[in-house]
């Protein structure tokens, strides 16, 4: 399942990669949902340095996946109920909120990033 996702990111995001600054330790730590004008509850993105990422949403629930950070977006495939699903995330020039359009509704979702403890 694992190389599946590697495999996944590797030929979707590869292209992008080549221009990609590494290491991209900003990116680094939790994200919270600000703004949703869907109104769906809070949850959390979380980045490791390793290119895990987790979705944290408010009952705990932990959903696992890979990201790739290039000069103009975060890409990250999400496995959810053995499915895949890629998402890109909209960093702005300060990368200190990243923005996602949902596809069901095509309004923007802003994440900030939480301080460090």
């Amino acid at each position: 399942m694992a190389r599946r996702h590697l495999l996944i990111i590797l030929v979707l995001c590869w292209p992008a990669s080549l221009w990609a600054d590494a290491p991209e330790a900003w990116i680094h730590g939790r994200w919270e949902l600000i703004e949703d004008p869907d109104g769906n509850p809070r949850d959390w993105l979380e980045f490791l340095p390793n290119g895990d990422v987790f979705n944290i949403w408010q009952d705990g629930t932990r959903i696992g996946g890979f990201y790739v950070v290039t000069h103009y977006d975060v890409k990250a495939v999400f496995t959810i109920d053995g499915r895949d699903l890629l998402t890109t995330f909209f960093f702005n020039t300060d990368r200190n909120e990243l923005r996602i359009v949902t596809s069901a509704t095509g309004r923007e979702s802003v994440y900030r990033k939480l301080p460090v403890p």
